[in-house]
């Protein structure tokens, strides 16, 4: 159903020139509280989609969105998922959580593992695009302090791709 859903929309990602991300997913069953995969959190089936899609397409017009949010909720490794998917991977949604709720939160205030998030963006070399989804941070804070929590954020970003693209990295566990 998937194939066909995304082969369906292939002429209009090449009329418009944009690349389609597919996001892993999660659910959750409201009665027992418990965290389900979903469609893409598996990264086996989510390389054979991008995969299968582009070569239906006969060019690269789908790539992912790795959601650091939704790993940490399943308990998966976000070094794992970035070397597998590897270019494939075209943006993140990048936010933390208290690994049972999805809180969109800024990293480093819920308990993701960061340190193997910048060791997978180093080992690929990744240079695109980062999505910070942390609204729920961002709205904890009075109007006059939303300018502050915003260049944090910002502030974030910059130390992530310093992270990654360092020559040498004193945390790196490859070192």
């Amino acid at each position: 159903v998937n194939i066909e859903f995304f082969s369906s929309i292939i002429p209009l990602l090449k009329k418009h020139k944009v690349i389609c991300c597919l996001e892993n997913m999660w659910m959750l069953d409201w009665k027992s509280k418990k965290v389900y995969t979903a469609c893409c959190s598996d990264i086996n089936e989510t390389i054979q989609y991008i995969d299968e899609l582009n070569s239906i397409a006969g060019e690269r017009l789908f790539g992912f969105c790795l959601d650091i949010g939704h790993l940490l909720l399943l308990g998966q490794d976000p070094c794992y998922w970035i070397e597998k998917l590897g270019d494939r991977l075209e943006t993140l949604h990048t936010h933390d959580n208290d690994g049972v709720n999805d809180q969109h939160v800024l990293p480093y205030l819920g308990c993701a593992n960061w340190e193997r998030f910048i060791l997978g963006l180093r080992k690929i070399g990744y240079s695109r695009n980062f999505s910070f989804e942390v609204s729920s941070f961002n709205r904890k804070f009075p109007n006059d302090l939303v300018p502050a929590a915003l260049k944090l954020t910002a502030d974030m970003g910059r130390y992530f791709i310093e992270r990654i693209t360092a020559e040498t990295d004193p945390t790196d566990e490859n070192r």
